[in-house]
């Protein structure tokens, strides 16, 4: 149960977020969309931002399994792609608001958890070692968040031809 109350939670807050921005929203308000007691919203999450890191690890975790079924990498760009092109009006109301930055930062990191998942086993030869990886996560994660809050803008984009051109460039770098 916990589950579905958590993503209940979630689902209102997102819509909440669409259509009133972050910056306007509190937990009385949510809690009230929710149907539920302020207490019951504390019982499943600390606070909003909690709800959206809870979110974001659960998309991710979803996404990444997705990912893990493809064996090609550019699919799996492609599905992060997509995702990413679906949520752009939420994106939207992120990027508009105070707490951008820790919007930013979060998104930042899983981003680079699914680039991580994507490339296992996948490494291209110069990136054979971890503090290679890790630097190249620590680079790619964020430039690929930010390339895609940019393209997924875009009213007329082909996700598939882009995510080639980025397994193309993740894969062949030296």
């Amino acid at each position: 149960m916990p589950v579905n109350m958590k993503r209940m939670i979630a689902k209102e807050l997102f819509s909440l977020i669409e259509e009133k921005g972050l910056d306007k929203l509190n937990v009385q308000m949510l809690a009230t969309q929710c149907g539920i007691s302020r207490q019951a919203f504390y019982y499943h999450f600390k606070d909003i931002g909690d709800v959206i890191d809870w979110s974001c690890q659960e998309a991710m975790t979803d996404l990444g399994k997705k990912a893990e079924r493809c064996s090609d990498p550019a699919k799996a760009l492609q599905l992060y792609l997509d995702m990413a092109r679906s949520h752009r009006h939420l994106m939207n109301r992120f990027c508009e608001s105070i707490h951008y930055r820790a919007f930013e930062h979060l998104i930042c990191h899983y981003t680079s958890l699914f680039l991580e998942q994507t490339l296992e086993g996948r490494w291209p030869e110069h990136l054979d070692d971890k503090d290679r990886q890790e630097q190249f996560l620590d680079f790619y994660g964020p430039a690929l968040f930010l390339h895609t809050l940019k393209v997924s803008q875009q009213p007329h984009f082909d996700t598939k031809k882009d995510a080639q051109s980025l397994a193309h460039l993740f894969l062949k770098l030296n």
